[in-house]
């Protein structure tokens, strides 16, 4: 009832609608209250990491790429299996399977993964129509977080607020766009600086990587100065000596020597040596191999110190050492259980909460089980399940265990990803 009350509402307030002023509210969301709107560090910096620095780009989507995998499916709660009439629920998830009128669902999923991964921020937008249910959504888009503005109007603490008031803007050139709370599904990283002005956006894990991000850059530069300089600098002087001891180089003979090594550095059509009558000596004033300086030994710590925090297995990415076939393919699997599994938990709970399936007899999940990684010993992997499920149904039968005892153990198993 109190479901038909709100969209009744939304319905009636329909005919004062303006695009830059939407009702107040209409349609579901889905927030989770981790973080703030005043970030530490500045989007710009985040972005400026992920486009300059290799390592975060890899790592980042490295993720992207293996969270957008997953396998939608409509199951029943039930029996935590495919519903039989899961077809007839199709239309009512029909925007996940097609996002919007330029991404497919594997494009979406990588482009919202990353945005989340670089700002700590994941802003889903859904467009759907006044008074109805957000299932009935014609599109979906995934807003960069640089671009968004949070605001939370009450001076009271987060934690006495029921409903709280949370403002979304989107900036387009130099307009703003207000966006209802209703239709955002905001999912968002921790943070730990919350205050009365920093707690509904959550904080990116880059930004506690600083240090590492600054050390990998200046090694980059480092490098970058000594490859533009030819690797090496120095002093060539004068060695020749007479009964009155070292001979000077007159103004003749320094801007001659000065132009023939300008010659050999940039016109490669000429001679590349120097022919002069003065006996020369060189003097070396830098370090012309960038190893000496542990510049390649500092990037490779760092790039394992932002894996660690990523939760990315470094043996998944190119090494000068190599790896092994087994070692990568293990590596992959703790990719997926200790990280990626654990974050589309979160996101595939939040789009069931979205499209209001608690009151349903189906469910949203995700799983990435069709993956080589875990087909491994697949017939004792299912007659072990099989043994299991039958010996759930038996206690579940006669009342052993309960609904939600079910359903929690297959999830425990990695059989299904969905609301815990």
């Amino acid at each position: 009832m109190a479901n038909f009350v709100k969209r009744l509402k939304s319905a009636i307030a329909a005919y004062r609608f303006d695009p830059l002023h939407p009702p107040e509210k209409y349609g579901g969301h889905y927030w989770l209250p981790l973080g703030g709107n005043s970030r530490t560090f500045s989007d710009q910096k985040l972005l400026n990491d992920y486009q300059e620095i290799p390592e975060v780009s890899a790592i980042v989507g490295m993720k992207a790429k293996a969270f957008s995998k997953m396998v939608l499916r409509i199951v029943s709660k039930k029996t935590g299996e495919e519903a039989e009439d899961a077809k007839n629920y199709e239309f009512k998830i029909r925007v996940l399977r097609n996002p919007n009128w330029f991404q497919s669902q594997k494009e979406f999923m990588m482009q919202t993964k990353t945005y989340r991964e670089i700002w700590g921020n994941e802003y889903i937008y859904l467009n759907y129509p006044f008074g109805m249910p957000s299932r009935r959504a014609t599109a979906m888009y995934s807003l960069p977080a640089n671009l968004m503005t949070t605001t939370t109007p009450s001076p009271l603490p987060f934690y006495l607020q029921i409903d709280p008031t949370i403002q979304y803007e989107f900036l387009w050139g130099n307009q703003k766009y207000p966006i209802d709370k209703d239709n955002i599904v905001h999912l968002n990283d921790n943070r730990v600086d919350v205050n009365k002005d920093n707690w509904v956006d959550g904080q990116s894990w880059l930004a506690y990587q600083r240090a590492c991000c600054n050390n990998i850059r200046s090694a980059y530069e480092a490098r970058g100065f000594i490859i533009d300089n030819i690797g090496v600098q120095g002093i060539l002087t004068n060695a020749g000596t007479d009964v009155a001891g070292t001979q000077l180089m007159d103004e003749g003979e320094k801007e001659d020597l000065k132009k023939r090594l300008a010659d050999m550095r940039y016109n490669k059509g000429k001679f590349p040596a120097i022919i002069t009558s003065l006996a020369l000596d060189w003097k070396k004033i830098s370090v012309d191999n960038p190893a000496s300086l542990g510049l390649f030994e500092e990037i490779r710590n760092d790039f394992y110190k932002l894996c660690d925090a990523a939760g990315t297995p470094s043996e998944l990415f190119g090494s000068d050492k190599g790896t092994t076939f087994e070692n990568q393919k293990w590596a992959e699997r703790r990719l997926y259980e200790n990280t990626i599994i654990p974050e589309a938990e979160e996101w595939i709970g939040a789009m069931n909460s979205q499209f209001e399936t608690e009151n349903e007899a189906w469910e949203i999940v995700g799983s990435y089980t069709h993956l080589n990684i875990f087909q491994e010993n697949l017939k004792e992997r299912a007659q072990s399940v099989k043994m299991m499920t039958d010996a759930l149904s038996i206690a579940l039968r006669d009342g052993a265990i309960l609904q939600p005892d079910y359903q929690h153990e297959l999830r425990r198993m990695g059989l299904v990803i969905g609301v815990k």
